[in-house]
């Protein structure tokens, strides 16, 4: 994304008056930590984050994304990072697709026109998963978000509060692993025994998280 929003901002400076926003996709929203069933303990996993733009490995967007999995994952407390001993292994690709030839021409436009002509840019992402339990049981899963940013005097999507673009990649990453994880947890009851958990619901014990965590500044592009 920061990219094509890079571009954007290049072509429009001058113009002195256009303030880009950033939208979150509403129907690729809806879980929050407290859907999520709390271990007594959590699993321990081998964590491994590829970032790709267009389909391309862009090892940028890696140790961003790996940042922001690793904040969801820790809040969430169903998983935790080993470097040794038995443990699973959880893999997740996120792919940033767009088309910056056409974000580039969007910005031109907007720019010549000083912000009267206003446009939305799309950002699509898609997170696979592919886990692996301690005991040898897998689950692979997808998982889509988009993120609109409008320049210029663009009308905004209808009922969408807008984020800061700064924010706008944790709370897709966010959104993208919470649906992993309630997933995982819904999936016929065996996905339950394939992450090794021993499960209570978040009023018999240990709460779950009520919110998400406030997402790190930072950007997932190229």
């Amino acid at each position: 994304m920061k990219n094509i929003t890079l571009v954007l901002l290049a072509v429009i400076s001058l113009s002195g008056c256009v303030a880009p926003k950033s939208f979150l996709e509403p129907k690729y929203r809806g879980v929050a930590y407290s859907d999520i069933n709390v271990p007594a303990k959590p699993s321990p996993i081998q964590l491994i984050v590829v970032g790709e733009s267009n389909g391309k490995e862009n090892p940028r967007a890696t140790q961003v994304w790996r940042r922001q999995v690793e904040r969801v994952l820790a809040a969430s407390r169903v998983f935790e990072i080993a470097v040794s001993g038995p443990r699973g292994s959880l893999t997740i690709t996120i792919n940033n697709f767009a088309d910056r030839g056409a974000a580039a021409g969007k910005g031109f436009m907007t720019g010549l026109t000083f912000g009267a002509v206003g446009n939305l840019v799309t950002d699509g992402y898609t997170m696979t998963v592919d886990y692996t339990s301690e005991g040898g049981l897998r689950f692979n899963g997808s998982y889509q978000h988009a993120i609109y940013t409008t320049v210029g005097n663009a009308s905004p999507p209808k009922g969408i509060s807008p984020v800061t673009m700064a924010e706008a990649p944790g709370f897709v990453a966010e959104d993208m692993v919470l649906h992993f994880l309630r997933e995982l947890q819904d999936q016929d009851g065996s996905a339950n025994k394939a992450a090794n958990l021993t499960l209570r619901t978040p009023n018999s014990g240990t709460p779950a998280a009520d919110a998400p965590v406030a997402p790190p500044s930072g950007t997932a592009g190229r």
